[in-house]
């Protein structure tokens, strides 16, 4: 996927991506993946790949996951974000330091509520790149996505907002476009087994 874009003011503009599953009821790869009962994955396979250029440019390169508490294909319940390279800023506050790691990457967690989209927000970034300078212009985010979920089964289920009988609606994978003269080039594999 290529995107360009030009933005002056900082704002969320967008965020291009690549989609396996039903985002908001829709489903442009046409298969029948997702949803899927978060208990019954073994593991969610995916690569990503980016690269940019450009002016001024803000944002991140980042996996969006939606779930719902049921398989309904329809508005998402939960967001989980699995970001790459990024200069922006997560919704929420940072609530954990070092708490995963995956495909060469130690990840904090940010979290809070989108009240905007009506919904809880999840979002693991890696250690100590929120509001960074630049936007990196390269990079790659190789990773089984499942593992973050385990965590969030783990380390946040009883906060009520996340459990692993929710359903997962779609992966995502592409840019929060935020600012910028630019482009930007994606490529994604998303699997789940």
């Amino acid at each position: 996927m290529t995107v360009s874009y030009n933005f002056s003011g900082y704002n969320l503009y967008g965020y291009p991506a690549i989609i396996r599953g039903w985002h908001y009821g829709w489903n442009p790869a046409g298969d029948t993946l997702f949803p899927r009962q978060v208990s019954s994955i073994s593991s969610i396979p995916c690569t990503f790949s980016y690269s940019s250029g450009g002016s001024n440019m803000a944002g991140n390169f980042a996996y969006d996951l939606f779930l719902r508490w049921d398989n309904a294909k329809s508005t998402p319940q939960l967001e989980v974000m699995v970001w790459g390279g990024n200069n922006s800023w997560p919704i929420g506050t940072q609530t954990g330091t070092n708490v995963i790691s995956q495909g060469g990457y130690t990840f904090d967690l940010w979290e809070g509520n989108n009240s905007a989209a009506g919904y809880y927000v999840y979002t693991f970034i890696p250690h100590g790149t929120a509001g960074g300078a630049s936007l990196p212009t390269s990079g790659n985010v190789n990773v089984n996505l499942k593992q973050f979920l385990n965590w969030l089964q783990a380390n946040r289920s009883n906060a009520g907002h996340y459990n692993n009988s929710m359903y997962l609606d779609v992966v995502e994978a592409g840019l929060e476009i935020t600012r910028g003269n630019g482009w930007a080039y994606v490529t994604a594999n998303i699997n789940a087994n």
